[in-house]
């Protein structure tokens, strides 16, 4: 059994007083210069230590390295080029990061000189503790504590809802690519977790936009790529320690892409981006149309297919930032697309009149029941 050696306690208690404790104290004031300075030094001494302590430079043989090495570029350069793509879809913002020679500089020192020492220090631990799920947990654990900014966290959990949003747009993202990040530095070194991290980082830092794109779809991005990443270079693990070829057979990669392929089309279409989209159904108003539970298909609607609603038509609108189902009662003005509408379970109409700027979309037809999780979901965050 391989026992934990001194410098592996030394480098985990440094990690947790320089990295984690210290930034978010006594450092907490002077986030620019512990970034810029402070930060690099840090993680300068902590890979200087790991470095003379680590008998083992790579971890695995050249062959193997360079596959894994190859397919992790392509996989990031190909996360790189879907993720600026969706830019053409939903627009582009200005980047955060300054774009002066200096600046750049600065963020390159800053970031990505870190990640290289991090990824190394991450490696230095994996190679000096005994390869079983406590210490993958404890190692990968200890990294998604570092890079959390426990500066916004309280923050982000006032409310359930703002709890909700950065578990998902930020905690869950974090958790599965240093789940990733440490799968690497356990089988296939440190250097494809770098490259994994700093193309990435590179981007946002040179180029002065980066995507318009909905938190939603970011955070589904970034795991779906960790997830495709992991079953790539776990083959090519299995591969490298000459397993049977029924076993790689099984592991093959291939095999997972029918089902991703699956999942990225349902995301796509629950979260709307295709023309129809599910929606649940959270009051009893339409009843015996539908009811509370039931899921309704809907079709999104442009302006010329507004002009073509008529009487009888089941629409979803915004009012008060609520999303209504309701049926078109009447007709106030059909050149400028004014509508009353009414509940079919209501005894009058709706007290306020719709206009095509609330309209989103038709309802096609509605599938019993299976919406319910999203209406005790949404009671959830109401409390």
């Amino acid at each position: 059994m391989k026992k934990i050696e001194l410098p592996t306690y030394i480098v985990y208690i440094l990690l947790l007083i320089f990295t984690i404790i210290l930034p978010n104290t006594i450092f907490l004031n002077f986030k620019k210069s512990y970034s810029l300075i402070i930060k690099p030094l840090i993680w300068t001494g902590l890979f200087t230590i790991s470095f003379i302590f680590n008998n083992r430079l790579l971890g695995i043989r050249k062959k193997d390295k360079t596959g894994i090495i190859k397919n992790v570029l392509i996989i990031t350069l190909t996360y790189i080029i879907i993720y600026y793509s969706l830019g053409l879809i939903f627009g582009f913002l200005k980047t955060p990061y300054s774009h002066s020679v200096l600046a750049i500089l600065e963020n390159l020192f800053s970031i990505v000189y870190v990640i290289i020492l991090q990824e190394y220090v991450r490696f230095f631990l994996t190679n000096k503790t005994k390869k079983n799920k406590l210490n993958f947990i404890l190692i990968t654990l200890t990294f998604v504590l570092i890079n959390i900014d426990f500066s916004i966290l309280v923050d982000n959990f006032k409310s359930l809802d703002l709890g909700f949003k950065y578990t998902c747009s930020t905690l869950l993202p974090l958790i599965v690519n240093n789940c990733l990040f440490t799968y690497f530095c356990t089988h296939s070194g440190f250097i494809p977790s770098t490259i994994y991290r700093t193309i990435i980082q590179l981007f946002f830092i040179v180029f002065p936009i980066v995507p318009d794109i909905d938190w939603f779809y970011q955070s589904i991005l970034e795991i779906i790529t960790a997830f495709i990443t992991f079953f790539i270079v776990s083959y090519n693990v299995l591969d490298s320690n000459k397993v049977s070829k029924r076993t790689l057979k099984k592991q093959n990669p291939i095999t997972v892409i029918p089902f991703v392929l699956v999942a990225i089309l349902l995301i796509c279409f629950v979260s709307g981006i295709f023309v129809v989209m599910p929606v649940a159904v959270m009051s009893n108003s339409m009843v015996p149309q539908f009811e509370r539970g039931d899921i309704v298909i809907m079709s999104k609607l442009k302006n010329k297919d507004i002009d073509n609603l008529k009487v009888g038509d089941i629409i979803l609108y915004k009012l008060n930032n609520q999303t209504i189902i309701h049926r078109i009662h009447s007709i106030v003005d059909s050149e400028k697309n004014i509508y009353i509408t009414k509940g079919d379970n209501n005894e009058i109409v709706d007290p306020e009149q719709v206009n095509s700027n609330q309209i989103i979309g038709k309802v096609i037809f509605s599938i019993p029941k299976i919406g319910y999780p999203s209406v005790w979901f949404n009671m959830l965050l109401s409390n």
